[in-house]
């Protein structure tokens, strides 16, 4: 006896013409048991919650910035990520990741760890501070070993 299997287009494994009916496999129909487990998971996979739990549970992905820390090990990993501001262009940045918690580093930060490097290769932290806002965002970068 050939084991056959007969999908639809959806993949369901169900014979043409007898969507909704049971699942055929092998020359024989499965037990209804089978067609109940899809529903089941497909019912699992579209239920949401309330607003309210929605609500509660939600945690805003918020990057912060490295100037929220008062050191950096600069042999951190340097990971890329994406973007969009409000007009919904897409843009890029970089992030360190400690502790599975996102900070930003600017160009200008990495610039002003290379001049440091180039007078004290032997550097492993250092700290930021920023000051200003927006487009006037400034940032100091200093050795602490």
């Amino acid at each position: 006896m050939t084991n056959t299997h007969e999908t639809t287009c959806n993949g369901m494994g169900e014979e043409p013409g007898r969507e909704g009916e049971q699942i055929y496999s092998g020359g024989e129909y499965m037990p209804d048991i089978v067609e109940d487990y899809f529903l089941m998971i497909k019912e699992e996979q579209t239920k949401m919650g309330t607003i309210r739990e929605e609500a509660l549970a939600y945690e805003p992905q918020l990057t912060s910035n490295v100037a929220d820390l008062d050191d950096i090990p600069i042999n951190l990993d340097i990971q890329p990520r994406e973007g969009k501001n409000k007009e919904g262009e897409v843009f890029h940045y970089k992030v360190v990741v400690i502790e599975g918690k996102e900070y930003r580093i600017t160009s200008s930060v990495l610039e002003e760890i290379q001049t440091i490097l180039k007078l004290k290769p032997t550097v492993t932290k250092v700290n930021v501070t920023k000051s200003g806002s927006g487009l006037a965002t400034r940032y100091k970068v200093e050795a602490l070993d």
